[in-house]
């Protein structure tokens, strides 16, 4: 008597054509997380400038002149 074994699975062909798609998927997602990277730290040095200038607004107003002047 033969019984009809059915096997599930994914075959090697398959799984290298999700791996390749998962590959190509980030290779063009990379160029917007570098994109997000720098955008972020550009936001970071602007606010860094915003608050050494009120700093240094600040203390002129306290001193009657600026740092190291």
């Amino acid at each position: 008597m033969k019984t009809s074994q059915s096997h599930r699975g994914f075959t090697l062909v398959e799984i290298m054509v999700v791996v390749t798609i998962i590959g190509i998927l980030a290779t063009l997602a990379q160029p917007a997380f570098k994109a997000a990277g720098l955008s972020t730290k550009a936001s970071t040095f602007v606010n860094d400038v915003r608050v050494f200038s009120e700093g240094f607004y600040r203390y002129a107003q306290e001193n009657g002149k600026y740092p190291g002047v």
